[in-house]
């Protein structure tokens, strides 16, 4: 169950003010890390276990445990770990299948898919957005199920697929909003150190004001490495992603970067870079960038996350629009079924109309 609720859309500061905001967010969420201990050099092991943990990737923890000089006990976790990616078994082979149906309850800042903005000046004058292409916020309520399945396909190989589908409506309002999507991988262990990976899916969101289509595929190439008693893993990736805009669709392709990292301090950070092409005519995400931190805080993974990117492409009455956006999160459980996440994002655009600033809370409770 989610619940979240914002502080609504006002006009951005200027670029220094959202930088100062920013900025205050980011200090206080550094002074709650603070309270993180650094272990000890005398605890230090070859792998990392908690950093590997809060990591959440399998390729890392299954490289750190069959790296030379590990435990028995460490061998037998690692085939464990491999049986579960689906490398270990025969063709066919089911080796995970989960079905999960949850309830929605978030505070939902544009449940119409509206414009950001109900006013702009161009030429000195004026102009006032039709109340009904401005977008609402409200209460959704509705439901989700999400379903997952891995089959082992033989030769350290597997097939993963997932299917989301939730639909809500806003009480009072009469709007409604559903979406679907679907991620078909084929994973293959090439060797003790890479990991090869290939995805292709679709998405779709419908809301009152129209929809979002996409079509996408990708490839990724993961590189397992350690530094001492660091453990790392560095991914290449491209890919190209189909949008269905309403002029018609349009293709972009892209490629990726990330570094996943796992700490003697026991703490996990990720860094992640992606540049898209420009696409003539359609306001498009050319450049984004993200680094996190992940450690325990009050016995508790607690999640800091910097984000930003730019938006190029598209005219506006004749002036080019370039985008740039920033966001600070921070999300954390509060209990074995209950977790918090909060994010501030500021938006800096070339044309007055599109720039925004939202604060976001929500609350997940899991039955």
């Amino acid at each position: 169950m989610q619940s979240r609720r914002s502080a609504g859309r006002k006009k951005a500061p200027g670029r220094a003010g959202a930088w100062r905001r920013l900025g205050r967010a980011a200090l206080a969420a550094v002074a709650l890390f603070g309270g993180v201990a650094v272990q000890p050099a005398a605890a230090e092991r070859p792998l990392t276990f908690q950093g590997v943990r809060l990591s959440g990737s399998e390729r890392l923890a299954l490289f750190g445990l069959t790296r030379p000089g590990q435990p028995p006990a460490a061998r037998r976790l690692a085939r464990g770990i491999a049986a579960g990616m689906g490398h270990e078994a025969g063709f066919g082979t089911v080796v995970r299948q989960s079905v999960d149906i949850d309830p929605i309850l978030r505070y939902d800042d544009n449940l119409n898919g509206g414009l950001r903005n109900d006013s702009f000046t161009l030429f000195g004058l004026e102009f006032v957005v039709d109340e009904a292409q401005v977008a609402q916020a409200g209460l959704l309520l509705g439901a989700g199920a999400r379903s997952a399945t891995r089959v082992a396909l033989g030769g350290r190989s597997a097939l993963v697929t997932d299917l989301d589908l939730w639909g809500g409506v806003a009480p009072g309002t009469g709007l409604t909003k559903a979406g679907t999507g679907g991620r078909a991988c084929l994973t293959r262990r090439v060797d003790f150190a890479n990991h090869l990976r290939g995805c292709g899916g679709a998405s779709i969101e419908r809301f009152d004001l129209g929809e979002s289509e996409a079509v996408f595929a990708d490839a990724d190439w993961f590189r397992l490495f350690g530094l001492g008693p660091s453990l790392h893993e560095a991914r290449l990736g491209i890919g190209t992603t189909r949008f269905d805009a309403d002029d018609g669709p349009y293709d972009q392709a892209a490629w990726s970067a990330g570094l996943v990292s796992a700490w003697p301090a026991g703490v996990a950070t990720a860094f992640d870079l992606r540049r898209g092409e420009a696409v003539p005519g359609q306001h498009v995400v050319t450049t984004a960038l993200s680094a996190e931190l992940t450690a325990l805080v009050a016995s508790r993974p607690t999640r800091f996350r910097l984000g930003w990117r730019q938006s190029e492409g598209g005219l506006f009455f004749g002036t080019p629009r370039t985008d740039e956006t920033w966001r600070v999160a921070l999300s954390r459980p509060l209990g074995a079924r209950l977790a918090v996440s909060a994010g501030y994002e500021v938006t800096q655009s070339s044309v007055d109309f599109f720039e925004d600033e939202d604060f976001d809370l929500s609350v997940q409770i899991d039955f």
